[in-house]
């Protein structure tokens, strides 16, 4: 499937027209536009993200398509940013057996855990319980819980 991305627009609409397997109606060629610079990719993140979309998907130009991460995409999303109390640890797991998997956060009356974003040293040494920290996340879930919480370090303020 690499040499899709080299094909232009109309090309690759013909060829998803003419292959059996492009039967999900779910599935579409996007058009793809040349960013402009910063206020155009906020703009058009927010037009996106408006519209339901998650975010936006950059590509260097001229890459091909790679069925795995690659270093010629980058996802760009809107994050929201706050700050909760350390109230307790979660035990890690796997690779992290021994140290602290997950610190379980109180904010606005509500608590959660957040992992992703501890740094190794982190996991050994966690923030204090009853000390602030800084997280981001996507959303809220319909629970009012911060989805996809990533811990960004201790709150600088506090």
């Amino acid at each position: 499937m690499q040499f899709l991305s080299s094909l232009n627009k109309s090309m690759m609409e013909k060829w998803w027209k003419d292959t059996p397997t492009s039967a999900d109606p779910g599935t579409y060629v996007l058009k793809q536009e040349k960013c402009k610079g910063l206020n155009h990719l906020l703009l058009t993140l927010e037009k996106a993200e408006g519209g339901g979309a998650e975010g936006l998907m950059l590509r260097q130009p001229g890459s091909l398509y790679e069925g795995c991460r690659s270093s010629t995409l980058l996802k760009v999303k809107t994050f929201l940013d706050d700050e909760a109390t350390v109230v307790g640890y979660e035990d890690g797991k796997g690779r992290h057996k021994g140290r602290v998997g997950s610190i379980i956060l109180s904010w606005e009356g509500k608590e959660f855990k957040v992992g992703t974003g501890l740094s190794d040293k982190e996991r050994e040494d966690p923030p204090p319980i009853g000390s602030k920290i800084t997280f981001k996340y996507q959303e809220l879930s319909t629970g009012g819980i911060p989805r996809f919480p990533v811990y960004s370090g201790p709150s600088i303020d506090k």
